[in-house]
């Protein structure tokens, strides 16, 4: 799930990435941590929170993917 690949920049360290199944497995548990929170937050407050979240994980897989 998370494969080592030698930093090009710094030949004394390793990047770690997720592979495939990894990816996959983060987006499941993505989807059951926001149906676990919805349940959790105050029905009025939800939707901002989670627009919030939401847009968190935009930036997070922004990164990851440059």
């Amino acid at each position: 799930m998370i494969a080592r690949q030698p930093d090009a920049e710094d030949g004394r360290s390793v990047l770690l990435r997720l592979t495939p199944e990894g990816i996959a497995k983060h987006a499941t548990f993505e989807r059951e941590l926001a149906r676990v929170l919805a349940g959790l937050l105050p029905s009025e407050e939800s939707d901002e929170i989670l627009k919030g979240l939401t847009h968190l994980a935009y930036h997070i897989d922004r990164r990851r993917r440059d």
